[in-house]
């Protein structure tokens, strides 16, 4: 069996023994309460008075809800209908920020914000000065001196925003500012720093540095990018004669239709003359070279003259040779062959012969001419088709060369578009920029004080009278806890606490008839219990608990049923009132638990 715990003893407590216990200690407990009580009361009595400063801001419809950043592309716009909550609680948060403290701590003064207040905060000031500490040491760049100050910015840093208070109105556009210090004149200051530095930490905060520098250099560039492109502009035209590209075009193209139309014209003209001179050329081949101009008649012939004169001539040498020669000479056989002849053709050639007149054919003539016109023609035909088409092409190569100097305008314009565009779009955000940064400059925001910091010479606290009462209280429960747990762990109640007292071994019962038993050293016999003016005993007796009724029951139950006694654990008082004793046996085990 495991050894018996002294708590053991308190197993079957219950609120009346608390209550008898406290009761005993009462005086104790008086007198633990007064200490307490003093103690309390000064303590309440040296806090130190706090003190509270107020201030209101209101959030306005002003330029840093209206316009956005010169940097962003979005629309400028903002729609009036919607609810600027969220506004107000990003200023919030602004406020309340470890940057915004910071600026009100350094403008306050760390060491004005953590002088100490109060007696009690002075001892304490005081005491800490006697404590060694070990001095900042340079870390990261930052020599001792400087990480001593950030400490020190750090504490006050602290120290403000325990007792920082900044709420925004239900369903308004207002913020309070509110701190609580032991001063009322560094609580003002407080929160007046807080007004004074929000408007340049809400600037800084909503425009970015910088801006207005990268708008100038990003202006100077794309302005010369689009003087760069308008001069490539300028220049190509003026290579090319051109002052507009679309009127040029439509001059090229009403030339190239001209030219087309004068060579679809020369060519039909061509044709037309082709066909002439192919007829020209049959006519002027069926035609006689020459054609009778006129006749005359009533004229004799003039050949029957000369032949009757030749006649006569012959008949006058055959004359003269019939004279001189016989007929068959030779001489006048020929002379009388060419008289017979002669006569012959005199008579044929007797009577009246027209005189015909003939000339070259003047049709013919004409129609020469006409071929030969028509040749003309159809060369100066062929020569202007061949001049139009020449033109034709070298006003098909000038729109191709046109067309690609186009495509390289209409790039370089729209460049140059682009260009100017971004110029201007650049222009207008450095405009903007530079408004944003002269608002910034005059510290005009969007967030207006409405209330400025009060200074409030009434203090708000402590509440004394709450603290003293809880302080009562408290006293009155700590002596009351102690007065129960002495009054528990006195001897009267505490199986160990005293020598005289049998040890918590447990034994058989005996009943006072049993002389004849050994009453073994430290036990209590029959006359120790009925001696009353033994000093353990009595107190011990007058203390205890009679055994009940169903303890009795308990012991018959179990002797009926083992033939042998309980093992059971009694105090000396409750042997004593059963009139018994105990005897240690050493086959029973002790326990710490007594039967109700």
């Amino acid at each position: 069996m495991p050894n018996p715990s002294p708590l053991d003893a308190f197993a079957t407590l219950n609120v009346f023994d608390i209550v008898r216990a406290t009761w005993e200690r009462r005086w104790a407990a008086v007198r633990v309460f007064i200490a307490l009580s003093v103690l309390v009361f000064f303590a309440v009595l040296l806090l130190p008075n706090r003190y509270v400063s107020k201030a209101q801001l209101l959030v306005r419809l002003g330029p840093d809800s209206v316009a956005i950043d010169p940097t962003a592309g979005l629309s400028s716009t903002v729609s009036l209908q919607e609810s600027r909550i969220p506004q107000v609680n990003s200023i919030v948060e602004l406020l309340r920020s470890k940057e915004m403290v910071e600026r009100v701590v350094k403008d306050v003064g760390p060491d004005r914000i953590l002088e100490p207040a109060g007696a009690i905060a002075k001892t304490k000031a005081w005491l800490s000065q006697w404590i060694p500490k070990s001095a900042p040491k340079p870390q990261a760049g930052y020599t001792a001196t400087q990480m001593s100050d950030m400490m020190q910015v750090a504490e006050a840093c602290v120290a403000v925003e325990n007792d920082l208070d900044i709420h925004p109105a239900k369903n308004a556009y207002t913020i309070t500012v509110e701190w609580v210090g032991y001063s009322p004149f560094l609580a003002h200051d407080i929160v007046d720093a807080f007004v004074r530095q929000y408007p340049a930490y809400h600037k800084s905060a909503h425009g970015p540095a910088g801006t207005v520098e990268f708008f100038e250099s990003e202006a100077k560039q794309a302005y010369e990018v689009a003087t760069r492109l308008q001069e490539k502009v300028r220049k190509l035209k003026s290579d090319n004669g051109i002052i507009e590209l679309d009127s040029a075009k439509s001059a090229l193209r009403g030339e190239l239709s001209s030219v087309q139309s004068e060579m679809n014209n020369v060519e039909s003209e061509l044709s037309s003359v082709d066909a002439e001179l192919d007829k020209l050329a049959s006519e002027i081949g069926s035609m006689p070279a020459t054609v009778e101009a006129e006749k005359i008649t009533g004229l004799y012939k003039r050949s029957g003259d000369l032949v009757r004169q030749r006649l006569y001539e012959l008949e006058v040498q055959a004359q003269e040779l019939a004279s001189k020669y016989k007929p068959d000479h030779p001489k006048r056989v020929a002379v009388d062959s060419q008289l017979a002849a002669a006569k012959e053709t005199a008579t044929s050639e007797i009577g009246q012969e027209p005189q015909l007149r003939e000339v070259l054919n003047p049709t013919l003539q004409s129609l020469d001419l006409a071929f030969r016109t028509a040749i003309a023609r159809q060369a100066g035909l062929q020569a202007k088709r061949d001049a139009l088409t020449r033109q034709f092409e070298r006003l098909q190569k000038e729109l191709t060369q046109l067309n690609q100097i186009g495509v390289e305008l209409v790039q370089l314009t729209w460049d140059a578009s682009v260009a100017e565009s971004t110029y201007l779009e650049t222009a207008g955000r450095l405009a903007n920029a530079r408004q944003l940064e002269s608002l910034a400059a005059l510290k005009l925001s969007d967030v207006s004080v409405a209330q400025p910091a009060t200074l409030e010479l009434k203090k708000v606290g402590p509440k004394r009278m709450i603290y003293l009462i809880a302080g009562l209280g408290f006293a009155a429960m700590v002596s009351l806890c102690q007065a129960a747990v002495r009054g528990l762990w006195h001897q009267d109640f505490n199986p160990f606490a005293s020598n005289d007292l049998p040890s918590p071994t447990a034994g058989h019962l005996h009943s006072p008839t049993d002389a004849t038993a050994p009453e073994p050293a430290g036990h209590l016999t029959s006359s120790q219990t009925t001696n009353s003016n033994s000093p353990v005993l009595t107190s011990s007796i007058r203390r205890q608990r009679p055994i009940s009724s169903d303890t009795s029951e308990f012991f018959t139950r179990q002797k009926s049923l083992t033939g042998d006694p309980p093992t059971v654990d009694f105090s000396a008082g409750e042997l004593a009132d059963k009139g018994a004793v105990a005897e240690p046996k050493s086959d029973l085990e002790p326990t710490s638990k007594r039967p109700r």
